[in-house]
């Protein structure tokens, strides 16, 4: 069957899951905090929360204006950034995070292998989370978008711990190579899972990194 697959969706730069403030200077971001995790939506497009991945919960004091999250009473993977001032906490902004699902390799017929530029990944929030960056450019009405998701190889015993072999697969899909562009992805962790060995085709060769 055919493959399918996350489409990337590039969005703004977090450095690593851990939480980053920034505190100099009394500008507009002066005490942003930045993280991954669940947002919850009350209503269509307001989310009330965030769930971040390391369990602490943050909440709005205004709900946020999300227009992407288009369904109510809703959990969605996000880099949230936020604020916490005198008056609160203060949403500013909501990037929905791709979380593709896993799939078998021996359910699939073909498995691409574009290269892509490996950054890091971890586990966090329930997910395997992947940073990375792919090649881009202008693109033409109606091009087919590049592609990212994740084939198990194999699971194996190593050091009394369940390990899972995944590949990390990208399609190009004669997109430009221009410039780099950074972005995430998360997949759910598999169950009876103790870690992952993630293997990622790089454009400096293959990558694996054990998480």
């Amino acid at each position: 069957r055919r493959l399918p697959v996350y489409i990337i969706t590039l969005s703004l730069l977090l450095t690593s899951c851990e939480s980053e403030t920034y505190e100099t200077g009394d500008g507009s971001l002066s005490h942003l905090t930045a993280c991954f995790g669940m947002m919850h939506t009350r209503e269509a497009q307001k989310a009330d929360y965030v769930v971040a991945d390391d369990g602490t919960t943050i909440t709005f004091d205004t709900p946020a204006n999300v227009e992407w999250a288009t369904t109510a009473d809703t959990l969605y993977r996000v880099q949230a950034y936020y604020k916490l001032g005198d008056k609160g906490t203060e949403s500013v902004a909501m990037n929905r995070m791709g979380v593709s699902a896993l799939y078998e390799a021996k359910d699939m017929r073909q498995t691409p292998t574009d290269p892509l530029t490996f950054v890091s990944a971890w586990r966090g929030g329930g997910y395997l989370n992947v940073a990375f960056q792919v090649k881009t450019g202008k693109q033409e009405a109606g091009a087919e978008a590049q592609a990212i998701s994740f084939v198990r190889d194999s699971m194996a015993w190593a050091g009394g711990k369940r390990v899972a072999y995944i590949r990390m697969l990208h399609a190009q899909n004669n997109q430009p190579q221009y410039y780099s562009v950074r972005s995430y992805v998360s997949m759910k962790w598999p169950a009876n899972c103790d870690r992952i060995v993630l293997t990622v085709n790089d454009y400096s060769g293959t990558k694996s990194k054990e998480v």
